[in-house]
């Protein structure tokens, strides 16, 4: 499991990535509280559930063989995320 417990501020189309990695990812928008679930695996992504509005994107990266997920809020917005690690692939 990998648990970003504190805040991490992201500018805006600023990215986080999970590298060789495929599972389920929940992010946090702190300024606003939404919070997306998603799940990752077979180089495919899906927004499982949001409450609130969809907190940014999340896309597979052949190069770095796992996900990028990018802020897409407009602005500097502080994050929390948890990644829960089911494979070590994309």
């Amino acid at each position: 499991i990998d648990v970003n417990g504190g805040a991490t501020s992201i500018a805006n189309n600023g990215t986080v990535d999970f590298a060789n990695a495929s599972g389920m990812l929940v992010v946090t928008n702190f300024g606003n509280g939404n919070t997306t679930l998603y799940l990752c695996g077979g180089g495919n992504t899906t927004a499982v559930s949001s409450a609130g509005s969809q907190v940014g994107t999340l896309a597979y990266v052949a190069g770095i063989n796992g996900y990028r997920w990018t802020n897409t809020y407009g602005s500097t917005t502080t994050f929390g995320f948890f990644f829960v690690r089911t494979r070590a692939n994309a």
